[in-house]
C-alpha cells in the first residue's frame, strides 16, 4: 500500500464530507472558511484528505515505512524550497497545509472531526 493510494482514498472521503457541509468541514462551508482566513492570500480550503492533522478515514497508525517516506519527502521538499526561495516564501507555500488547522478551535476540531 503506497502513501499516494492512502491519500487518494482520504481525499475522496474528505471531499464527500466537505461537499455535504458546503465546501469545508465546518457548517457554513466555504463562506465560513473565507471569513476565518480573511487577510491571507488563500481563497479556498485545499486539503480535504487531511482531518485535524490525521488522514481522513484512517483509524490506525500508518505503516512505519509509509510514515518514514512521508517524513523524508517533506523534509526534502521544505529544505529545497527554503534553499531556493528563502524561509519566508517557503512558509507561505506551506501555510495552506497548516492554516485549516490553525483557524479551528480545539473544541471545533474535536466536534467536526469526531469519528474520522
Amino acid at each position: 500500500l503506497s502513501f499516494q493510494t492512502i491519500m487518494e482514498e482520504a481525499d475522496e472521503l474528505g471531499s464527500e464530507e466537505w461537499e455535504r457541509r458546503g465546501g469545508w468541514i465546518l457548517p457554513g462551508g466555504i463562506e465560513e472558511f473565507q471569513k476565518r482566513i480573511e487577510g491571507t492570500h488563500i481563497v479556498l480550503p485545499r486539503y480535504p484528505g487531511l482531518a485535524a492533522g490525521r488522514i481522513f478515514g484512517r483509524k490506525k497508525k500508518l505503516n512505519e515505512s509509509i510514515t518514514n517516506d512521508l517524513q523524508f519527502s517533506m523534509k526534502c521538499i521544505f529544505g529545497a524550497l527554503v534553499l531556493s526561495v528563502g524561509l519566508e516564501k517557503a512558509w507561505t507555500l506551506f501555510l495552506p497545509v497548516f492554516l485549516e488547522l490553525l483557524v479551528l478551535s480545539p473544541e471545533e476540531l474535536r466536534k467536526c472531526y469526531a469519528g474520522i
